[in-house]
């Protein structure tokens, strides 16, 4: 809840992902702010809507974690994400309800971002006609956004998520308007890469959606520097001792010591994870993945 003298402009939506059509909503939500001297917020739902009403685990369907998704959208210059409660109470909620809750968070309210395809209350019974209706009498306007497209196709969570289990890792760069990356804590690992010379370090990503399993061109992300990379997403079939999904990168550069978070961003699959016979198989394999990803780094220099 905020003071009821603070001017706002909100966004509302899923955000899953924040691809270039939220990002659309985020960035013109921010500008208006700006220009009026207000904050913008974002109001998102937890669970996520299809986990409420299928059941179905984030790591089936969610491109990003409630913390990963709020993190991206605040650094967009959202002042903050305000998490509603996705369930049963939301849910019956007629429209003018839901509009009544939206102002009672938000006293200051001064304009809505939604899309064009927005919809809420119980049934999804009210559109963007009706919150800029309702929206006239609460002292707010509402700004309508057609979808983003690329190459010619609408630009969705659910196309990001199709590109994502394909290991089509441009298209979802260009769909997201950023690398792809898992980020997290660096985790100990069992120690394998050092032994077969190529040290990793490695993260256990948990609670949304993965590429498919294999070697990618990858890039490590600290607070401080980035560096060039060949990383290894799945279960290391060729030692079978351990169920996690784990993503491990191999440093191709020198770098700097370093603490804290990392994120490891993938712009290209090289190949498949297989299970190999004996280390040393896969230590060739290795050199070859490496030359690979060399390569590719070599030929995408960043600015």
């Amino acid at each position: 809840m905020q003071s009821s003298n603070q001017r706002t402009v909100v966004t509302i939506g899923n955000f899953d992902g924040v691809h270039l059509g939220h990002r659309r909503l985020v960035v013109a939500a921010v500008a208006d702010a700006r220009e009026a001297g207000a904050k913008a917020v974002a109001v998102t739902f937890e669970p996520h809507p299809v986990s409420f009403f299928k059941g179905v685990a984030p790591e089936t369907f969610r491109l990003q974690s409630p913390d990963g998704r709020d993190e991206t959208l605040t650094g967009l210059g959202l002042s903050r994400v305000d998490r509603l409660t996705f369930g049963e109470a939301l849910t019956a909620m007629s429209p003018e309800t839901f509009v009544d809750l939206l102002v009672a968070r938000h006293p200051g309210i001064a304009r809505v971002h939604v899309g064009e395809d927005f919809r809420f209350g119980s049934g999804r019974a009210g559109d963007t006609v009706m919150l800029g209706a309702l929206g006239e009498g609460k002292g707010f306007t509402v700004a309508v956004h057609e979808a983003v497209t690329h190459l010619g196709v609408v630009v969705s969570s659910s196309r990001v998520r199709g590109a994502l289990r394909s290991a089509d890792m441009g298209l979802v760069a260009a769909l997201l308007g950023r690398p792809y990356a898992i980020a997290g804590e660096i985790a100990s690992g069992h120690g394998r890469g050092r032994t077969l010379g190529v040290p990793t370090l490695n993260l256990y990503p948990l609670g949304h959606l993965l590429p498919a399993h294999g070697v990618y061109v990858a890039t490590i992300v600290t607070s401080a520097q980035s560096i060039s990379a060949v990383a290894n997403l799945g279960v290391r079939p060729t030692f079978a001792d351990d169920p996690r999904i784990s993503l491990e990168a191999h440093a191709l550069t020198e770098f700097a010591a370093f603490e804290g978070p990392v994120a490891v961003q993938l712009h290209a699959y090289l190949r498949p994870e297989q299970r190999f016979e004996e280390a040393l198989a896969l230590r060739a394999q290795i050199g070859i993945d490496i030359a690979s990803a060399a390569a590719w780094h070599a030929a995408h220099p960043r600015s």
